[in-house]
């Protein structure tokens, strides 16, 4: 709180109350920090989309593990899965079996009008489940925001991490779940597209046939942000991309399609 010239008590937004020792005045001014509504965080509006939305559709869960050091599968992983908070469902535990593969579980979620409305942007059209993955020997896994949609499968990989194990202690230390937390689809979130605007000096060239990588390098942020690069499959990129910017609920004729995967 500061003070203006008289010796008035001054709010952060300018306005001022009385001088110390005067009488206050009949009709003060409300102080702007008070009187103004502040706008919900996104957390706020997430809690209220998922609260609005009327869970009379089905979509379904399918998990599968292996090793993030072989990418060998990992059988029989216990694995908890939650339905965010407002909408009263009970936890789900499942295994993924002894073929690292579980069975779809099934999960309540809007009906998928909502996310073929495209002017929706209040009632979330997708349900939103968090997964812990444990297995005795492997850190746990936990990813938050997993989105399913009405009538579609959506296939979760869990990264099992082993523990590692220090020789010279009398036991083994196991560490924090590796957390991932899967944020707002783009397309219910609004504002601009999760990539930067091409550059207008970018001239394209027509190839006489589409060249698919095998690999690609991601940089992990912003291009001007100090952040890592990873080399992934494409295949796997592109999926992911895919899934950021449409809704699996589209018809095929709007959803991209990549010769060869």
């Amino acid at each position: 709180m500061n003070s203006d010239k008289q010796g008035r008590a001054m709010c952060a937004c300018g306005s001022s109350g009385a001088a110390p020792g005067a009488e206050p005045a009949a009709a003060a001014p409300q102080c702007k920090c008070r009187t103004a509504p502040r706008a919900p965080s996104p957390a706020q509006n997430i809690t209220a989309a998922i609260a609005a939305a009327d869970l009379t559709g089905t979509g379904f869960l399918r998990l599968r593990s292996f090793a993030a050091s072989n990418a060998q599968p990992v059988p029989d992983v216990i694995v908890t899965i939650s339905q965010r908070s407002g909408t009263g469902i009970p936890d789900k535990t499942v295994t993924t079996g002894p073929e690292a593969l579980s069975d779809d579980v099934a999960i309540a979620c809007p009906p998928r009008s909502y996310s073929l409305d495209e002017n929706n942007r209040t009632v979330l059209p997708y349900a939103v489940v968090d997964v812990t993955a444990e297995h005795e020997g492997y850190d746990p896994v936990h990813v938050a925001g997993v989105q399913v949609f009405d009538g579609e499968v959506s296939l979760l990989e869990l990264l099992m991490i082993p523990v590692e194990e220090d020789e010279t202690a009398a036991y083994t230390v196991r560490s924090l779940p590796e957390d991932f937390d899967i944020p707002t689809h783009k397309l219910f979130e609004g504002g601009e597209s999760s990539g930067p605007t091409p550059l207008s000096a970018c001239r394209p060239r027509i190839l006489d046939q589409p060249i698919i990588p095998e690999k690609i390098t991601v940089h992990l942020g912003r291009p001007s942000a100090n952040v890592q690069n990873v080399t992934v499959s494409f295949r796997d990129y592109i999926k992911n991309v895919a899934s950021s910017e449409v809704y699996p609920t589209w018809a095929g004729s709007t959803n991209p399609t990549i010769p060869g995967l």
